[in-house]
C-alpha cells in the first residue's frame, strides 16, 4: 500500500475507532486503487472522485453533483495537479462538516518520466513556453499549503513525511509530504493538541492554546 495511503488510514481510524454512526468520507484522488476498499472495512460510508486533470471547471462540476456534506475529505496527490491549487483547496474544504478532518499527500504522485509528455503537451498548447504552462506542474512548498489550508477555514493539525508517521517535524520548503487539518467552528474555539512545527519560521504549536 502507498505511504500516505497508510497515514491516512492511520489517522482515520485513530479519530474513528468506534464510530457511533456510519461517517462519511470523499476521497479525491487521480484513481490510485484500494484506500477506499480498506476505509469500507474500517466503516466509512465512501464517495471517490477521480480527476485525471487540473481544471478547476472539472472539480467543481465532479463537487457539484455530491448530495451532501462530508465528516471527512482525502485529496490525494491531485493538489500539485491543479491549475490553481489554492482555489482547488477552497472548493473542496466547503464540503467539509464543522469539526470534520481534510486529509491529504503532496508530491507523492507520478513520477516524472510519467509527467514529462503531460508538461510538453501544456507547454506547446499554451504558445510555445509559457511560463504559466509549466508553473501549474510546480510542487507544493508545505509552508504555501500551511497558509492555504488556514485561509480555507482548515486548522493545521499535523504534517510529516510520507512513511515517517513518528515525526511531527516538516521543512517549511518541504515538497513531499502528508498531512491533515480540521474544519473549524465559527467563532473560531481554542486551538488544543496540535503537532505542528516548522522550523526557523515561527510556526511552532504545542500542546494547549495557541
Amino acid at each position: 500500500m502507498h505511504p500516505a495511503d497508510r497515514y491516512i488510514l492511520r489517522v482515520l481510524s485513530t479519530r474513528w475507532p468506534r464510530p457511533a454512526r456510519i461517517p462519511t468520507l470523499l476521497d479525491v484522488s487521480r484513481g490510485r486503487e484500494g484506500l477506499g476498499m480498506e476505509l469500507g472495512r474500517i466503516g466509512f460510508r465512501v464517495t471517490g472522485i477521480t480527476l485525471r486533470d487540473g481544471s478547476l471547471e472539472s472539480l467543481t462540476e465532479r463537487l457539484t453533483g455530491l448530495p451532501a456534506m462530508f465528516d471527512a475529505i482525502c485529496c490525494r496527490d491531485v493538489l500539485e495537479l491543479m491549475e490553481d491549487w489554492t482555489e482547488g483547496v477552497g472548493l473542496i474544504a466547503r464540503w467539509l462538516r464543522t469539526g470534520g478532518v481534510f486529509l491529504y499527500s503532496v508530491g507523492s504522485g507520478a513520477p516524472p518520466q510519467r509527467r514529462l509528455p503531460q508538461l510538453v503537451r501544456r507547454w506547446l498548447a499554451s504558445g510555445l513556453g509559457s511560463a504559466g504552462a509549466l508553473e501549474r506542474d510546480r510542487s507544493i512548498e508545505a509552508a504555501d499549503l500551511a497558509a492555504t489550508l488556514r485561509r480555507a477555514g482548515l486548522l493545521p493539525r499535523e504534517m510529516t513525511a510520507p512513511g515517517g508517521e513518528t515525526v511531527r517535524t516538516v521543512d517549511p520548503k518541504a515538497v513531499a509530504y502528508v498531512g491533515y487539518s480540521v474544519r473549524r467552528s465559527d467563532p473560531t474555539p481554542p486551538v488544543i493538541g496540535l503537532r505542528w512545527d516548522f522550523a526557523g519560521t515561527g510556526e511552532h504549536w504545542v500542546a494547549g492554546r495557541r
